[in-house]
């Protein structure tokens, strides 16, 4: 909830097309407090605007260095 409310507020999820599945994902690998979260989150963003590029949860799973078997609703 923290994730969506922060891309939300700042725009974020249409910058690089974040889906729920993908924040979920980030909060997953981040579980510790709210600056860790928007860290990991601001660190996904500044990569995505700089690659480019369609982003999907395995791209964001590479990314993470995770590789967690959820399937992606994209």
């Amino acid at each position: 909830a923290i994730l969506q409310k922060k891309a939300e507020r700042d725009g974020l999820s249409r910058q690089v097309n974040l889906n729920n599945d993908m924040l979920t994902l980030i909060a997953e690998c981040h579980p510790g407090n709210v600056r860790e979260l928007e860290g990991a989150l601001n660190k996904v963003v500044a990569t995505a605007l700089l690659e480019g590029g369609q982003w999907d949860m395995a791209r964001l799973q590479r990314m993470l260095g995770t590789h967690v078997g959820r399937q992606s609703l994209n």
